[in-house]
């Protein structure tokens, strides 16, 4: 029967004999005497250029050390089915608060998660037959190159300099396929660049 929690198991063998002095019970053993398998959770780095979309986020699963692909080829499953069997098929994963796309060049820390419901009988037996770890990776933002060039202008000797104008581009037309809108981010560069 399904139960909760820890119980004490013990075995009872009848007597045989009418006197009862053969049979008896077993010294009770509980199910956290077997050593719980350590899962350990890492998240990968990842990085990306200011601007760009926040990536996707992965981790590097181990139990008791072996790797996703050891795991695949001993027990013939699927991967989706082992993360389902560990409980880690609803991995979440956080950065910092007010992290966006937008946010400063630096190392943003992406910590791993699964949340574990103390109400949910699969939870709590996941808890009593996996030590989990989670461990944190770091999300890079670096510089996103974009040129500036000044246009061309005529002037006359003595006269007042017109205004320069200038126009932006991405540098790596690459880099621009993972930003939701180049466009407005160039416009806000050319307003703040030419305001100064």
């Amino acid at each position: 029967p399904a139960f909760i929690g820890d119980p004490a198991i013990v075995v009872v063998t009848p007597p045989l004999i009418t006197n009862g002095i053969d049979g008896g019970t077993s010294e009770p053993l509980q199910f956290t005497d077997v050593p719980k398998r350590k899962v350990v959770v890492k998240a990968d780095n990842k990085s990306k250029k200011y601007a760009q979309n926040i990536p996707a986020f992965t981790a590097t699963i181990t139990i008791d050390g072996k790797t996703m692909s050891d795991l695949i080829a001993e027990s013939g499953q699927t991967e989706q089915q082992i993360l389902q069997v560990f409980g880690l098929d609803v991995v979440t994963y956080t950065l910092p608060n007010g992290t966006n796309e937008n946010s400063n060049i630096g190392n943003y820390t992406i910590t791993p998660g699964r949340t574990f419901d103390e109400q949910n009988p699969a939870d709590v037996r996941l808890q009593e037959i996996y030590e989990y770890t989670f461990n944190t990776g770091d999300l890079t933002i670096e510089k996103l190159p974009v040129t500036v060039t000044a246009q061309n202008l005529t002037a006359v000797y003595g006269e007042k300099l017109p205004d320069i104008d200038f126009s932006y581009a991405i540098t790596n037309v690459a880099d621009a396929a993972t930003i939701t809108n180049p466009q407005a981010l160039l416009s806000s560069l050319q307003t703040s660049h030419q305001s100064k």
